[in-house]
């Protein structure tokens, strides 16, 4: 019982977060001047190393990975990204925020957060991490990351 009770607030807020509006193609195709990621990925059952990005407007990827990382980490900086670098992060992003937001339960052992900026706008949401739709751009950004 108290496993299902854990997940109704959780449940709750992603669908909540989720509703505040689309950040994708509202001013064309292009990467808006103020893309912001970041994204945490949190490993419940400590195999694996937790892992955290942020990938700020002036290009520069942060990225820190370990057990004490979550998602108030503040990493130093892995690489400052190309234009088309950038670019390539933006269209994986879109392709995330355009998929329809994936339910995460109280069972989930590895769960990602991510917050989008684009067009003035902020979205956060947390997905299992086996949703495809993210797969491409965790993968992109573990190799721009250097590791």
């Amino acid at each position: 019982m108290t496993g299902k009770l854990t997940a109704l607030p959780l449940t709750a807020t992603c669908l909540l977060l989720s509703a505040c509006g689309s950040l994708s193609h509202l001013d064309g195709p292009g990467r808006p001047a103020d893309f912001a990621l970041t994204l945490t990925v949190q490993m419940y059952d400590r195999n694996e190393p937790n892992e955290q990005y942020v990938l700020e407007p002036n290009r520069q990827l942060r990225a820190a990975l370990g057990r004490d990382v979550y998602e108030r980490t503040f990493p130093p900086v892995t690489a400052v990204l190309t234009p088309q670098q950038m670019d390539q992060i933006w269209q994986l992003t879109d392709k995330l925020l355009a998929t329809p937001p994936q339910r995460v339960t109280s069972t989930d052992q590895h769960m990602i957060l991510y917050t989008v900026t684009a067009h003035g706008q902020r979205r956060s949401e947390w997905t299992p991490l086996d949703n495809p739709a993210i797969t491409d751009l965790l993968t992109t950004l573990r190799h721009l990351r250097g590791g």
